[in-house]
């Protein structure tokens, strides 16, 4: 009969042993981590209170200086953030003011198309003169701007212009 081999089932595996040397490299891993932890969380933090103080100025500006185009920039004249501004609270600030001024415009030019729609109205020509007396309005509104608001103003008028002859 054949002799069978045993084979060694369990095996001890390496004790870890911690030397003096180590032990502190670990410490010093945690301390990090920890610092890591707690810096994100107050960045977080930072972000939010930036945001929210963003945010607060953007509404609490004069619509007159979101609707009124700085002629040297082609910006509103309340685009640019107040000083001491950092990234995050600037780009808070310039999106409210983006979206107030183009709720603005949207209003302005409504306003606009019903006072001249009365005013026309009992013209036999109405349609015409409607219509051209409201593209020198959305032109001469868009000749101050420049970039993403001439283009907003352009865009927004001549759809509303369109919508409305």
């Amino acid at each position: 009969m054949a002799v069978i081999r045993e084979t060694q089932r369990f095996k001890i595996g390496p004790i870890g042993v911690a030397r003096a040397s180590q032990g502190g490299q670990i410490v010093g891993q945690a301390i990090s981590s920890s610092a890591d932890q707690i810096a994100g969380m107050l960045f977080k933090e930072g972000a939010k209170k930036a945001e929210e103080a963003g945010l607060a100025a953007a509404q609490s500006a004069d619509r007159a200086a979101i609707i009124s185009i700085n002629p040297k920039t082609g910006q509103p004249e309340a685009f640019s953030p107040p000083q001491g501004f950092g990234g995050i609270a600037t780009d808070a600030y310039q999106r409210v003011i983006r979206s107030r001024f183009q709720q603005s415009i949207e209003e302005e030019l409504k306003l606009k198309a019903n006072e001249l729609a009365v005013q026309f109205e009992q013209s036999s020509n109405a349609v015409g003169l409607y219509e051209t007396a409201m593209s020198d309005y959305i032109a001469s509104m868009a000749n101050n701007a420049t970039g993403e608001f001439a283009g907003y103003i352009k865009d927004v008028g001549t759809s509303y212009l369109n919508a409305t002859r």
